[in-house]
């Protein structure tokens, strides 16, 4: 008798049959053991897990939408305060300042005299812009237009007219006024400026006198024809920065332009949508794959191995009694 039940121990062993803990029937092979469960569960989540994190990284790779916000427009125009309407200024040098219109983001003045950008100037904490100005004598037109931070424009101002009484005049010649390519400047994440423009061609020497705003100062000798500048900012804010053209006599003529320390915009919305024939698959792409691939194969490994248990084979035991 104890012969036959370490044969039938063993055989129980061979074919991996199992008794139920508490009735002590023998159980079907079909009676899964719930460790094996739960090892595919957990696979299979992993590779639900893999294919989410393949997925989410192709899209951040395959779709990339770039959009610029548009600022709000102002619906009222910057006003000027000085000079006064119908005042007569001696000096041909003066300066033009006013209130911005409250807004947020602050946007940009730009100062038209006589129907042309004589420069523009940004806001400051108080709201107010200031822009120098040297004038030939004559009676003279100004407005201000307003430049959001995404060059959308705001409306002009009422016109104010002044006359100016001063005698020099070469100094702010037609000829000798810059050509600015933007009517201001947009400062870099770099905190790096660049101007653009054209230097008049003028007779004699001239030399170009660039007030950065920050306390910096430089001098050019530029040839007539187009130009590039740039200048390096130790801090990321709005400045002025005011160009004096000036010529070997002393004359010179001044502009300034606003430096936009928060914008690099191009005035455009934009909404792009990248190929998927010329997407280039990330780190995370390919990390998602290689992990997809690793779970597949794990859960292949441990569905062959526990193959036996998972079948169903109909099996019958048949115990002789000893005489």
């Amino acid at each position: 008798m104890r012969v036959t039940h370490h044969i039938q121990k063993q055989v129980h062993h061979k074919l991996r049959l199992q008794h139920h803990t508490h009735t002590g029937r023998l159980l079907h092979h079909r009676h899964t053991s719930y460790r094996g469960l739960a090892i595919v569960l957990v696979l299979a989540g992993m590779c639900m897990g893999g294919l989410a994190i393949m997925q989410r990284a192709a899209a951040d790779e395959l779709l990339g939408v770039a959009a610029t916000v548009r600022a709000p427009v102002p619906i009222l125009p910057a006003t000027i305060t000085i000079p006064e309407d119908g005042t007569r200024i001696v000096s041909n040098n003066t300066t033009v300042a006013g209130s911005c219109p409250i807004i947020t983001p602050q946007v940009i003045v730009e100062v038209d005299v006589d129907g042309q950008t004589a420069g523009t100037a940004t806001c400051d904490a108080n709201n107010d812009f200031a822009m120098p100005l040297n004038l030939p004598a004559g009676t003279h037109e100004l407005t201000t237009r307003t430049f959001t931070i995404t060059d959308d424009t705001g409306p002009a101002s009422d016109p104010v007219h002044f006359t100016v009484a001063g005698t020099r005049t070469a100094a702010t010649n037609a000829d000798d006024q810059l050509a600015s390519v933007v009517p201001y400047l947009s400062l870099s994440p770099s905190r790096t400026v660049t101007w653009n423009g054209t230097v008049p061609v003028s007779p004699g020497t001239h030399i170009l006198i660039v007030n950065w705003g920050d306390t910096h100062q430089d001098t050019y000798n530029l040839a007539a024809g187009s130009q590039q500048i740039s200048h390096q900012y130790s801090q990321t804010r709005g400045y002025n920065a005011v160009f004096i053209y000036q010529d070997s006599s002393g004359n010179y003529h001044q502009q300034q332009y606003a430096v936009a320390a928060y914008t690099t915009a191009t005035g455009q919305d934009v909404a792009t949508l990248a190929s998927a024939d010329t997407a280039t698959p990330s780190k995370t792409t390919l990390l998602g794959i290689y992990g997809l691939y690793i779970t597949m194969l794990a859960l292949f490994g441990i569905v062959r191995l526990h193959a036996t248990p998972f079948a169903f084979t109909e099996l019958t035991l048949h115990h002789h009694a000893q005489a």
